[in-house]
C-alpha cells in the first residue's frame, strides 16, 4: 500500500510540474496583463509585405488604443531594436494606411506613434492571448484526498495487527 501512496503522490507532483512548465512562456517572451487579459509578447524582424498575415492577426490589429496599452506595458523589455539609433522598442503595428503601417513603440521611455513603409524591415511585436486558467475542480481534490485517506487508514490497520 505504501508503494501505491507513493505512486499516487508521484503522479500528482509530476502532473503539477507538467502544468507549470506548459503554462510558462518562452524565455524571450514578455507576459503582460492589460484590461484583465494576459498576453505573451515577443518580436520578429520582418517587413509588413512579407508577414502581413502574421501582423494582421495580432490581438491589437485595428485597435490603436489596445496597441498602445500593450506597448506601454511591454516598454523596452524586449529590447530596443528599431531606429532611431536602435533606441526604439518593437513596433506594435495596428493598421495600414496606403503604403505605410501605423503603430506605436517605446522611444526614450515614452510611447510614440510611428509609420513605416510596408517594405521596411522592422522589428514588430507579435503576441498571443494567454487563456485564463480555470478554477481547480474541487470534486477532483475531494476524490484524491478521500483516496489518500483510505489508503493511509488501510496502512495503519495493517501495522497495528
Amino acid at each position: 500500500m505504501r508503494k501505491a501512496v507513493h505512486s499516487v503522490l508521484s503522479v500528482l507532483v509530476s502532473g503539477m510540474v507538467i502544468v507549470l512548465v506548459a503554462r510558462s512562456a518562452p524565455a524571450y517572451a514578455v507576459v503582460v496583463s492589460v484590461s484583465s487579459t494576459e498576453y505573451s509578447v515577443t518580436d520578429v524582424e520582418t517587413t509588413y509585405t512579407a508577414d502581413s498575415a502574421l501582423l494582421d492577426d495580432q490581438p491589437w490589429w485595428g485597435n490603436p488604443t489596445l496597441a498602445e496599452d500593450i506597448e506601454v506595458a511591454v516598454g523596452t523589455e524586449l529590447g530596443t531594436p528599431n531606429t532611431p539609433d536602435d533606441l526604439a522598442g518593437p513596433d506594435f503595428a495596428y493598421g495600414v494606411d496606403s503604403n505605410e503601417t501605423e503603430g506605436y513603440n517605446t522611444y526614450g521611455g515614452n510611447s510614440w506613434g510611428r509609420e513605416q513603409t510596408v517594405d521596411d524591415t522592422v522589428t514588430y511585436a507579435v503576441a498571443s492571448v494567454i487563456p485564463e486558467t480555470p478554477e481547480p475542480n474541487r470534486t477532483v481534490g475531494v476524490v484524491i484526498a478521500t483516496g489518500l485517506g483510505v489508503a493511509l487508514r488501510s496502512t495503519r490497520r495493517r501495522v497495528v495487527k
